[in-house]
């Protein structure tokens, strides 16, 4: 995982030093610190293992970050870990910032020897007119009931947000399967019910389809039947009258008084 901190912020209350840094204070502290700096929890001095500052930079403009301003000369951090304790608690808001240690280099220039006193490791950004002469000791992930001295968040980057919203969906999927395949058979029941209800209308539809079509045969094979009988009648009428024609023409045959057959005209 890598997320970006923002270490210091100039013009922005420092609530553990109760100080105000400048941006060229800023500028002074963040050109000594080292990318191998070490990497603790809550100013323990406990070197964090598998997280490491990989990357500083200064801003050119200020941003929003979280629900403040990092200001223009901004100095910021990105920190890359493969430690899934650490992920985890920056994931669910248990880390929610960072905190620099510095320590206070008499040997750095005649500017810082002359600030010498009696305990210089003592001295931090309040006490000491000369912000080159602080030299970043460690970089402290701020977690538990502790908040981070400058107010910031912690800001995961994008392509690790898009990766842990993908296992978050995925877990949500999985847990949505694991309910669909433990429905109980009065579930099932129900759900079969509310389908019938459902499709009711449907079917009704389709009866009162079928009904109206067997009618419609009903009645077509009736008036086919009266067809045949009608045509049939007609047939017989025909045949008898055609019987009758026939018998009238026949000519009327009778024997005379001498026995032979005289055709009635």
């Amino acid at each position: 995982m890598k997320f970006k901190v923002v270490i210091l912020c100039p013009y922005v209350h420092d609530e553990c030093n109760d100080d105000i840094l400048t941006g060229s204070g800023v500028l002074k502290i963040s050109e000594k610190i080292d990318t191998n700096l070490l990497i603790d929890f809550n100013h323990e001095e406990n070197e964090l293992k598998n997280v490491e500052l990989i990357d500083t930079e200064i801003l050119n403009m200020s941003q929003e970050w979280g629900d403040k301003i990092a200001k223009k000369g901004s100095l910021i951090g990105t920190i890359e870990s493969t430690n899934d304790q650490v992920n985890e608690c920056v994931q669910n808001g248990n880390i929610k910032g960072v905190s620099i240690y510095t320590r206070f280099n008499p040997d750095e220039s005649d500017v810082c020897a002359c600030e010498i006193e009696e305990n210089p490791e003592d001295k931090t950004f309040n006490n000491t007119e000369n912000k080159e002469c602080l030299i970043p000791k460690y970089l402290s992930l701020i977690g538990g009931k502790k908040t981070p001295c400058n107010g910031f968040s912690i800001e995961i980057m994008e392509e690790d947000k898009m990766v842990e919203e993908n296992k978050t969906e995925e877990k949500k999927e999985g847990s949505e399967d694991i309910k669909k395949s433990e429905l109980s058979d009065e579930a099932k029941k129900e759900i079969a019910a509310l389908f019938a209800e459902a499709i009711k209308p449907v079917t009704e539809a389709i009866s009162n389809l079928n009904i109206e079509k067997s009618e419609e045969e009903n009645k077509t094979s009736e008036e086919d039947k009266k067809d045949e009988t009608s045509t049939e009648t007609k047939n017989v009428t025909e045949d008898s009258k055609d019987k009758v024609d026939i018998k009238k023409a026949k000519p009327d045959i009778k024997k005379d008084i001498f026995g032979l057959e005289v055709v009635k005209i």
